[in-house]
C-alpha cells in the first residue's frame, strides 16, 4: 500500500504519529526479539566493567534495560515514520540517499542525547559515561575522553546502530511488498482463470439445450428455466477465486438437474461427501467443471446408462480428497479443448502449491479424478459425523 504523500513539516509530524500508531504483528515481535537481543548485548557489555560498589552495579545494570529501550523507541517514533513516509515507494536517487543519511545523522545526536541525559539520572549517575575513564591493568589512567571526542564517537556510533536498523527494516519490507505483489498477482491470474470458465460453461450447457430442441421442446422450455436460475447462483460464485465445497455443490446441483432432463435415465449420480467436508475451500467452479467433463466425454456419448460419482473424504489431519469418476464407452470418448481439467491443475497450483495434487485415471469403462486439498482444521469442526448420500 502507498503511503500518502506529506507536504509541510505539521503534516509530516501527524501522520509520523499516526504510523507509529499502527503496527502489524510481524514488526511487534520483530522490535521484542531486536530488544531482548540489545538487551543481551548491552548488558554483556556494560557488566564486564569493573564496578566498586553496590550503586554502580545497580545503575549499570538499570543502564542496560533502559538503552535499548531508548534506542527502539527512537527507531519506532522517528525512523520509521521517516522510511515510510519518504524513503519506501520513492526512487533511490542521490538526493533522496543524502537525505536518508542526514536524518540518520540527526537521530543519533537525538538517541546520543538521550543516552547522555539517562546518566544524569538520580538513580544512573554512577553509569555516566561523561564521567568514565580507561585504566590500564596496573590502575593507572590510559585515557580520559574530551567532550568533542566523546560526542564524536557516541553520535557516530549511534548512527551506525540507526543506520544498521533502518538498512534492516528497508529489506524487510521490501520482503512484504514482495509477498504481497505475488499474492495480487496470484490473484489476478486465479480470477482470469476462473472467468475463462464461464464462456466454456455456458458453451457446453447451450449444446445441451440445443439437442433438446429437437428432442422435446418442452424439456427444452424447462431447461432454459433452469439454467436462468443456475447463472442466477453462477454469477454471484465467479467473482470468487475460491468457494465452499458446499457453494460448489449448490451450482452444480442445478447444473446436474438441466442435465437430467435431456439424459433422463442414462444419467444416475452418487455423491458420498463427509459432512465435515462442507466448508473447506476449493478453486470456484471446481466441482462443476469436472462434472462437465465426465457428462460431456463420459455419459453424453454413449448411448447406455452411465454414473458420476462423487466423493469427498478426510484422509488424514491435514489432507482431503474430492474425487469425480464417470463411466465411459470406450470409442465414443469425445474430443474437446481440455481447458477445464486443465484449468482446474492450474488453479490447484496457483492456490495450494505443493499442498495440492491432481491425479487422474482411466480404467476400461471408467474415468476418475482424484484431487488432494489441503485440510483447515478450523473450517471441520462440524459435531455431525454422518455422510450425505444422494442419488440423483
Amino acid at each position: 500500500m502507498t503511503e500518502p504523500k506529506v507536504t509541510g513539516l505539521r503534516n509530516y509530524f501527524s501522520q509520523g504519529w499516526q504510523l507509529s500508531k499502527r503496527t502489524s504483528k510481524g514488526y511487534r515481535i520483530a522490535m521484542m526479539i531486536a530488544f531482548l537481543v540489545s538487551l543481551g548485548v548491552n548488558g554483556s557489555f556494560l557488566t564486564s566493567i569493573d564496578t566498586n560498589t553496590l550503586a554502580e552495579q545497580r545503575a549499570f545494570m538499570l543502564r542496560s534495560l533502559l538503552d535499548p529501550l531508548v534506542f527502539l523507541l527512537v527507531c519506532h517514533f522517528l525512523i520509521r515514520p521517516y522510511l515510510k513516509l519518504r524513503v519506501i515507494h520513492h526512487q533511490y536517487t542521490l538526493k533522496n540517499v543524502l537525505l536518508l543519511l542526514g536524518f540518520l545523522m540527526l537521530g543519533g545526536v537525538i538517541y546520543f542525547s538521550l543516552t547522555l541525559y539517562l546518566g544524569k539520572l538520580g538513580p544512573m549517575v554512577e553509569a555516566d559515561f561523561q564521567s568514565m575513564q580507561l585504566v590500564s591493568g596496573t590502575g593507572e589512567i590510559d585515557a580520559v575522553f574530551s567532550h568533542s571526542m566523546l560526542w564524536g564517537l557516541g553520535v557516530f556510533g549511534a548512527f551506525t546502530m540507526l543506520a544498521s536498523w533502518a538498512i534492516v527494516y528497508l529489506l524487510w519490507h521490501q520482503q512484504l511488498s514482495k509477498k504481497v505483489l505475488q499474492k495480487q498477482v496470484q490473484q489476478a491470474q486465479m480470477q482470469q482463470l476462473t472467468n475463462q470458465l464461464s464462456p466454456h460453461f455456458l458453451f457446453n450447457t447451450f449444446n445441451s439445450i440445443r439437442a433438446l430442441i429437437y428432442e422435446d421442446q418442452d424439456k427444452a422450455a424447462d431447461t432454459v428455466t433452469e439454467l436462468s436460475e443456475l447463472f442466477r447462483t453462477h454469477l454471484q460464485a465467479h467473482l470468487r477465486v475460491k468457494s465452499s465445497l458446499e457453494e460448489e455443490w449448490q451450482v452444480t446441483r442445478r447444473y446436474l438437474d438441466i442435465e437430467q432432463i435431456r439424459l433422463e435415465e442414462r444419467l444416475t449420480v452418487h455423491m458420498d461427501i463427509d459432512q465435515k467436508l462442507l466448508q473447506q475451500d476449493l478453486p470456484t467452479l471446481t466441482l462443476l467443471t469436472l462434472i462437465e467433463n465426465s457428462i460431456k466425454h463420459g455419459i453424453s456419448p454413449s448411448m447406455d446408462n452411465g454414473y458420476i460419482n462423487i466423493q469427498a473424504k478426510i484422509i488424514d489431519d491435514n489432507r482431503w480428497t474430492l474425487t469425480v469418476g464417470n463411466s465411459f464407452k470406450p470409442g465414443t470418448n469425445t474430443t474437446g479443448t481440455q481447458v477445464g481439467l486443465a484449468n482446474v491443475q492450474t488453479r490447484m497450483k496457483l492456490m495450494y502449491g505443493d499442498s495440492s495434487n491432481y491425479a487422474q485415471f482411466i480404467e476400461s469403462n471408467s474415468f476418475t479424478v482424484i484431487l488432494t486439498l489441503p485440510l483447515v482444521k478450523s473450517k471441520a469442526k462440524i459435531k455431525a459425523t454422518k455422510k450425505v448420500a444422494i442419488d440423483a
